[in-house]
């Protein structure tokens, strides 16, 4: 996949119980779902719209946990991403792991959510891929600890296009190190998302993300995460990857690296639409060359335009930035801020 999740057609649901009335509280749950928030929605990292990404911090009740995942569900067709932290309790004669709830008793486990129904919710979902993690707890371990054993639940990821992640194999702890922000695991994934990985393309999969998060808690002695995948599940794009970039003077044109000052691009911004502007008595028709991510680095010299405002059609357009373009006519190549309807006007989606 060679670009991130259409954040127009994803949604993501971050659910974490922090305050329990009968077991240890786990304060750091709350500042994992603000953090993974706040990153998940920059554009440097995913770019989804706040109102894609729904929040669930402490449920009281299993319509508080699931209403939500049902409602996301729904209305993904892209990506669909369930995240949940916590205490997790499991069925004594099933193995079953449930996700606890502000009110769920280790003793009742009934009082808890079965993973099974956040399974349905997710298989029921149009979204052409499904992506689980867990970073859940088992209860009767003291404050700072997380015992998680969730094989039963990543081996029911079999349906296609799913990926689950797992804080950590069965019958080991996860850490909720005391003093620390966040917890171990979800820590290590939002330093990724933070600050990319050092070495790989501008994208990463999910798979060079949970290698990179097993490599940093083996090196650091803690609980090794585990995942379950279906095919090539594993090769899709989720973020963008802030530790990347292209050599100064390096653009990527039709597949090929061409060297020359900002691509050759005139930067030069115009003031209007030059898809069929009258020279000479000619048509002068413009021919698109690239689509990328929107960088302001592509338009260093266009005061719009680095303003992640819409230079195709100048001071005339307030619409939303979605893409930068380089593009080819008469005059010279050019990169340009453009909006939807600039990408659709040049026969290009987004």
């Amino acid at each position: 996949m060679s670009r991130v999740p259409d954040p127009a057609l994803s949604r993501v649901v971050l659910i974490g119980t922090a305050h329990y009335d009968f077991l240890p509280a786990l304060a750091s749950v709350e500042d994992n779902l603000l953090s993974l928030a706040d990153v998940l929605t920059a554009e440097e990292v995913w770019g989804l719209p706040a109102d894609h990404v729904t929040i669930v911090a402490d449920p009281v009740t299993s319509a508080d946990m699931l209403d939500p995942v049902v409602r996301a569900a729904d209305e993904a067709t892209d990506t669909m991403v369930f995240y949940y932290a916590g205490h997790g309790l499991t069925e004594p004669r099933r193995g079953e792991l449930r996700l606890a709830l502000v009110g769920s008793d280790s003793q009742r486990p009934y009082t808890a959510v079965s993973y099974a129904h956040v399974r349905d919710a997710l298989l029921g979902s149009r979204a052409a891929r499904r992506i689980v993690v867990l970073d859940c707890c088992h209860s009767g371990r003291a404050l700072g600890t997380m015992a998680d054993p969730v094989t039963a639940a990543i081996d029911e990821a079999g349906a296609e296009g799913t990926y689950v992640l797992a804080a950590t194999a069965e019958n080991q702890k996860a850490l909720a190190p005391v003093g620390e922000p966040h917890t171990a695991f979800t820590a290590e994934l939002l330093s990724i998302f933070q600050n990319g990985i050092q070495g790989h393309g501008p994208l990463l999969d999910l798979d060079a993300i949970y290698n990179h998060v097993r490599a940093a808690m083996r090196d650091k002695g803690r609980p090794l995460p585990q995942k379950r995948d279906r095919n090539t599940a594993g090769q899709l794009t989720l973020v963008r990857n802030r530790a990347h970039s292209s050599p100064a003077g390096t653009v990527h044109v039709q597949g090929l690296e061409v060297e020359g000052e900002r691509a050759r691009a005139r930067l030069a911004e115009y003031g209007f639409v030059p898809t069929a502007e009258p020279m000479s008595g000619r048509v002068r028709k413009s021919r698109l060359v690239e689509v990328t991510d929107f960088d302001p680095r592509h338009h260093a010299g266009g005061p719009r335009a680095v303003q992640g405002k819409c230079s195709w059609h100048g001071a005339t357009c307030d619409e939303e930035v979605v893409a930068s373009v380089l593009v080819r006519d008469g005059g010279g190549d050019a990169w340009h801020a453009v909006c939807r309807r600039a990408l659709r006007a040049l026969g290009a989606t987004r």
